[in-house]
């Protein structure tokens, strides 16, 4: 099973929703993509737990990162 994914320099303009049911995720690398925004559907993932990082995206406003409230968490800043 897959644990460390790194998408990182991919120029995703979107959150790659595929990976959202990988449970066996616990770190994604987002970082320098073109990514505008993180679907709430991210909590699935971070429940693993998972730790995401959305730095260096074009994510303008990380208050708009979902609060999961579960074991992961987002890096957004």
């Amino acid at each position: 099973d897959i644990s460390i994914l790194n998408l990182n320099d991919n120029t995703f303009n979107n959150f790659p929703e595929n990976i959202i049911n990988m449970t066996s995720l616990t770190s994604v690398n987002l970082q320098f993509n073109l990514i505008g925004s993180v679907p709430s559907s991210v909590c699935t993932l971070t429940a693993n737990p998972c730790t995401i990082d959305v730095r260096n995206n074009l994510i303008f406003d990380c208050t708009q990162i979902p609060d999961c409230g579960n074991a992961g968490f987002i890096t957004c800043e």
